[in-house]
């Protein structure tokens, strides 16, 4: 990454039980082609700032300067605004377009929306993807973290349904992927549908 990002809060990852889908990192990690080839630690670090992109450097410091200051809401309005005028700018799927989808994100999973995080992940994971760029795999690991914090297990399994069918792709695709995240992600699968039966019973 060209710069580090905001620093994340909380205790350093621990290791990763069996069964685990990517939790949220204390520190920046390894680039999605590490992730890939399995040279990520237990705990993957999924939700992280992304680097500042070049052309919108001002509203990205602006946004980070928010989150340092724990000005969560407002940091999230910039994020949307500079959304907007930068795909006015550039066209919705331009590269710095798309890192500030993926801030955007992060800001979301900061203020514990996981919906808004997971959505801006996706999108951002689907336009890298269509380009064949690995950058997607870190995407899908973003939207994974954030799947992490929707509690409803209807809207869960609606979400990881999307989520594992985009990330079933990337695997069989990316050479040297590693898919023992994505088994953990089935797994949760397995325990949402067995909580939404119990609350249709």
């Amino acid at each position: 990454m060209a710069a580090p990002g905001p620093p994340v809060p909380g205790p350093a990852p621990s290791a990763a039980q069996p069964g685990a889908v990517p939790a949220a990192p204390a520190r920046p990690e390894p680039s999605p082609l590490a992730l890939a080839r399995g040279a990520a630690p237990a705990a993957v670090a999924a939700q992280t700032p992304p680097a500042r992109p070049s052309l919108l450097a001002e509203p990205v410091a602006r946004i980070n300067e928010a989150l340092s200051r724990g000005r969560i809401e407002f940091a999230a309005a910039l994020a949307q605004q500079s959304i907007a005028d930068a795909s006015a700018r550039f066209g919705h799927e331009h590269p710095e377009v798309l890192r500030l989808r993926e801030l955007d994100a992060y800001v979301a999973y900061r203020a514990n929306d996981g919906s808004r995080a997971f959505r801006a992940s996706m999108e951002a994971a689907r336009v890298w993807w269509r380009r064949k760029d690995p950058q997607a795999l870190q995407n899908v690991l973003n939207a994974a973290a954030a799947w992490r914090l929707v509690a409803d297990p209807a809207q869960g399994l609606r979400l990881g349904e999307e989520l594992i069918g985009l990330w079933e792709e990337i695997v069989g695709e990316l050479p040297g992927s590693d898919d023992g995240y994505l088994a953990g992600a089935r797994a949760r699968m397995e325990r949402l549908a067995q909580r939404a039966g119990r609350s249709a019973g």
